[in-house]
């Protein structure tokens, strides 16, 4: 339920920030052409910070979620069997891999958790 929540928190605040990028967008063109007085583009880059610091907890959230379901099913990549630091960075990587691309708008966000 909770990874469920966190999904569809994360795709509204995802919206909201494509909504506010695009205000943003026509705020700073008519700013530009001076038919918009500078304190209305100061209010679209606020909203559009406020939009994008949404997204981010919203991830966050996602990835607390889907790691408090990895946990609960038993899904721990540091069993290793070794005290080795390089063993356990090679096997957080060849486990966490696919989550390590950067995510930028529009974040591609991979919903399958893959034991």
């Amino acid at each position: 339920i909770r990874l469920g929540m966190a999904r569809e928190d994360f795709t509204l605040a995802q919206s909201l920030a494509e909504v506010d990028e695009r205000i943003y967008l026509h705020s700073q063109a008519a700013q530009q052409s001076s038919a918009q007085s500078e304190l209305e583009l100061i209010r679209a880059e606020a909203s559009r910070a406020v939009s994008r610091l949404r997204r981010a907890m919203a991830y966050a959230e996602v990835q607390a979620a889907a790691a408090a379901l990895r946990v609960s099913v038993g899904d721990d990549p540091t069993l290793v069997d070794s005290d080795d630091l390089l063993t356990l960075t090679q096997s957080l990587r060849r486990h966490y891999q696919p989550w390590d691309a950067p995510q930028e708008a529009p974040a591609k966000v991979p919903w399958e958790i893959s034991p």
